[in-house]
């Protein structure tokens, strides 16, 4: 006959192995479960770097393209004093919806950085708060040095969302070196006339050639 004790002592032994084997794999299984949606958090942090990116480098193109285009401010005057009824086609084409509507997802980012992005974005809206003043009935009542200056605050505001810009995208590829990022080249504007290449390109830019 079997000893009763030795048989209780193997059960034991076996609910004991059981249990271990149970909390092993649930301990394993939560583990790779924790691993998983690390990882997947990390995709979707780089695919969201990756557009955030790619809307800063073109809104930054942007400012790029229309400081390169802009008149000197004494060719501006002259037109302006030439055609009285002038008023400077200025478009505005900024991209905001990914920073928008993602910014609140993205996390750990440094503090320059997110100064940065904040500041740059702000230029971009007062860009446009800019535009919407110079295309008010009332700019066209301003003498030439008003309207002038209507036009050089915009200017400058572009100089410093194109400097801001610049200094937001070089952060971000420091800030992450894996994801090796890279600006978009548009390639060489096209040679076409001023409306044919607001339609190819519709980045901001000056037209002084359409009077009010």
């Amino acid at each position: 006959m079997s000893d009763p004790v030795t048989v209780v002592d193997t059960r034991l032994i076996v609910s004991g192995i059981s249990a271990a084997v149970a909390i092993g794999l649930w301990v394993a299984k939560e583990f790779i479960q924790a691993w998983l949606r690390r990882e997947d958090g990390k995709k979707r942090r780089d695919n969201l770097v990756r557009a955030l990116y790619a809307e800063v480098d073109f809104n930054t193109r942007d400012m790029e393209i229309f400081l390169s285009k802009s008149p000197s401010k004494d060719t501006l005057k002259d037109t302006m004093t030439a055609n009285p009824s002038l008023v400077p086609h200025i478009t505005d084409a900024r991209h905001t919806e990914i920073y928008r509507s993602k910014i609140a997802e993205l996390h750990g980012v440094k503090d320059r950085t997110l100064s940065n992005m904040v500041h740059f974005y702000g230029m971009l809206e007062k860009i446009k708060m800019q535009i919407e003043g110079v295309n008010y009935p009332s700019y066209k009542t301003l003498s030439v040095d008003g309207r002038m200056n209507g036009v050089m605050v915009i200017v400058r505001t572009a100089h410093v969302a194109r400097r801001l810009g610049q200094d937001l995208l070089s952060d971000m590829e420091q800030d992450y070196p894996k994801l090796a990022l890279t600006r978009f080249d548009r390639g060489p504007e096209p040679d076409l006339d001023t409306e044919q290449e607001e339609a190819a390109d519709p980045s901001p830019a000056f037209d002084t050639k359409k009077p009010a």
